[in-house]
């Protein structure tokens, strides 16, 4: 807590029963009494009790910058919410300019901004704030921490895989890539018992879609799950055929086939992408 006001050279208790005379630059004489002191008409019996530390207490006007994070150290990539906490005195603060990585580039302009940090390194953040006449900038050095991506599992299933997977078929395509599958109307389950402490995981593979797959039909839609700990993350369909599908998201949305594919017909199926 900062507050300041002046001192005078004589001063008193919110409760009036004593009043202290500055006697240098850092001492006070403590006068005691058995009543509220009034100093135009000082009680009697009124007992100096000896001198005691004198305080002075200042405070500020203007515009303060300031600001914290929910987390400043994980791995890659981490996703950080910066929370304002800049004030003002007299006037509201009306603008915030945010460079999360001090390489002078504004990186926002919200007052509260989420960043994700995609690589590891030590991050400085700067945060200027202005009331619209006057601004302030605070820079935390060195404030975010990114650790290197945490590998967990990877496989291009060039031979058959453990028991990690339920289904450990191995297919070869007509174009010679190798995949995990085919799989038809089948529950294939992927398990890790080893995984490190974490507050996010990050799944990505590659899904070829074989076969007519008939979108969202109707009537004859194919229905394709991905789930992680019992909880449903995706539920689509996609077409290979003239029917609109619902992914990239979940049914019953709808867009035109092939949406999202990164490649077409290089399986060398009659109809795959």
């Amino acid at each position: 807590m900062v507050v300041q006001r002046p001192m005078d050279t004589q001063y008193y208790s919110s409760s009036d029963y004593f009043y202290g005379l500055t006697i240098g630059t850092n001492r006070t004489l403590k006068v005691q009494s058995d009543s509220p002191y009034d100093p135009a008409n000082p009680p009697a019996g009124t007992t100096p009790v000896g001198q005691v530390p004198k305080t002075t207490f200042t405070y500020s006007t203007g515009l303060f910058c300031s600001f914290f994070a929910d987390s400043t150290i994980g791995n890659a990539p981490l996703t950080v919410q910066f929370t304002d906490n800049s004030w003002h005195t007299d006037a509201p603060v009306t603008s915030w300019e945010w460079d999360f990585e001090n390489d002078g580039i504004i990186d926002s302009y919200e007052q509260n901004p989420i960043h994700t940090y995609t690589e590891e390194g030590l991050y400085s953040v700067k945060l200027t704030v202005s009331d619209g006449i006057s601004t302030d900038t605070l820079i935390k050095n060195d404030y975010i921490k990114v650790l290197p991506h945490y590998l967990v599992y990877s496989n291009d299933f060039a031979t058959a895989p453990g028991d990690e997977w339920s289904n450990q078929t191995i297919t070869t395509s007509p174009s010679g890539r190798t995949f995990l599958g085919r799989f038809c109307n089948d529950e294939v389950i992927y398990t890790n018992q080893n995984l490190p402490p974490h507050i996010k995981l990050k799944i990505e593979f590659d899904l070829n879609i074989i076969a007519s797959w008939d979108g969202n039909g109707p009537g004859n839609e194919e229905f394709w799950k991905l789930a992680a700990d019992g909880n449903t993350l995706l539920y689509t369909t996609f077409s290979n055929t003239g029917t609109n599908q619902s992914y990239p998201d979940n049914y019953p949305a709808n867009y035109p086939p092939h949406t999202g594919a990164q490649e077409i017909d290089v399986l060398g199926y009659s109809y795959g992408y």
